[in-house]
């Protein structure tokens, strides 16, 4: 069936009169062959303190009703600061962007997340065709979005099936006849590009079905079947939103231009889908998390780390003694109770996890439950303008301290003896992982 495919494509070149301080893209869009829209998308490669930068590569089904424009909305009537670019010429596939000349300039710019969505049809062809003509471009497009800054987080956008099934394949491939046969092969297709690539993956097919199965009578499609109207597009934007900001859009109030009704119910069916199902959407794949277990003998500790995504580590034992090593081992001198402390981080991440032990003359007891509830609690993390800092021991007088990963000091101020909550304003720093010290611990923050 390889050469009996049938998709819809142009090329999207760039104005030759663009500036280097910002690329303009010009795209037509074709539409079934009907219609034809003139795109101008403005892609700036200045980063702007406290924005979440987001790309979106794909094509007419994310340029048809301005899928980034709708998530730029929700995220800003959310309380986000978002910049978003895109590039999205009329049936493109992941192999015509790892050449195109607009894409590629695209990514060569610095984003926190990159979206991908393929062409519509092509994820829900045979096992074997996908893997011959999807998935060495969806690894090469994610190695690409890293290129520039190696934080960023790829997204793999999946779509949805057709309301009729594809009736151009439907011959020589009957699992795409039917729009639940279909929306299979596209929801097995992009779990396995996010799998592979260890990626993040977007359900935005798995929520229209959801949507579909819930209340068929309200419509998600354009009149080809095919494209999404508005009902369609909001509710695709809203599954981006829960997937990069992992909040859950049902506690949105923006309703664009459809009915409040109506938009609550996408909304909710978005929070249903995405936050119920995080795991298995890959949505914790790029985090830190930081873990450890304790093997005793005597006064003396061996901890074994076993956190994920983490590169560097910062012990503190409740002693006044620090290590860095991975898995470190530690005697102590005096028989107590101590809180160890783990702050795990990469360039990108960090966090934090403590445990408590009792040593007594002869022998450990450790205490296994988690004590990170015994910190001070940071409000909102990540955050931007200001934080809020609470749980702070009540006769602590020691300032509260602010380091960058390098261990600078970067902000520090007063705290009073009576005073358990703090708000620190942070808009002058610049965004990156901090480790904060106050009330004589020391724990992991992001600023946007």
């Amino acid at each position: 069936m390889a050469s009996t495919n049938q998709f819809n494509q142009n090329n999207c070149p760039l104005n030759p009169n663009f500036s280097p301080d910002s690329i303009r893209i010009y795209c037509t869009m074709y539409i079934c062959g009907m219609k034809s829209i003139l795109l101008s998308l403005l892609v700036l490669p200045l980063l702007t303190m406290g924005q979440t930068r987001v790309l979106f590569l794909g094509n007419s089904y994310t340029a048809v009703n301005d899928l980034p424009g709708l998530f730029d909305s929700i995220s800003t009537n959310a309380g986000e600061t978002v910049l978003t670019g895109s590039v999205t010429p009329g049936g493109f596939t992941f192999m015509q962007h790892t050449t195109n000349p607009a894409s590629l300039a695209a990514l060569s710019q610095a984003w926190d997340f990159v979206v991908l969505q393929e062409q519509s049809q092509r994820p829900s062809f045979s096992p074997a065709q996908v893997s011959n003509e999807v998935l060495p471009y969806a690894a090469q497009l994610d190695s690409m979005a890293a290129l520039s800054d190696s934080c960023t987080k790829t997204v793999f956008y999946m779509t949805w099936g057709r309301k009729n099934g594809d009736a151009m394949n439907c011959p020589s491939y009957p699992p795409v006849c039917t729009f639940g046969g279909m929306q299979q092969r596209l929801r097995d297709s992009y779990l396995l590009m996010g799998n592979s690539n260890q990626a993040i993956i977007a359900p935005a097919g798995v929520a229209w079905q959801r949507s579909i199965l819930t209340d068929s009578t309200l419509n998600l499609y354009d009149t080809d079947g095919s494209h999404p109207n508005l009902n369609g597009s909001y509710l695709t934007a809203c599954v981006m939103y829960a997937t990069i900001f992992k909040k859950d859009p049902a506690l949105l109030t923006w309703n664009g231009n459809l009915l409040p009704a109506t938009a609550a119910y996408l909304r909710g069916i978005a929070s249903l889908v995405v936050l119920d199902s995080a795991d298995q959407w890959n949505m914790d794949i790029y985090d830190v998390k930081a873990n450890f277990g304790i093997n005793d003998t005597a006064y003396t500790i061996s901890l074994n780390d076993s956190s994920i995504n983490a590169t560097e580590y910062a012990w503190s034992f409740g002693d006044g003694n620090t290590d860095t090593l991975a898995s470190p081992t530690h005697t102590y001198v005096n028989a107590g109770t101590y809180t160890i402390q783990l702050i795990a981080s990469s360039p990108c991440d960090a966090d934090t996890f403590s445990r408590v032990v009792v040593i007594t003359d002869t022998t450990i007891v450790k205490r296994v439950n988690e004590v990170n509830a015994e910190l001070p609690v940071v409000y909102p993390n990540p955050g931007k303008d200001e934080i809020y800092l609470s749980n702070l021991p009540e006769h602590d007088c020691s300032e509260i301290s602010i380091y960058n990963l390098q261990g600078k000091k970067v902000l520090s101020l007063p705290k009073s003896e009576a005073v358990q909550s703090v708000t620190i304003p942070v808009s002058g720093l610049p965004s990156g992982v901090y480790y904060i010290e106050a009330g004589g611990k020391k724990f992991s923050w992001r600023k946007e």
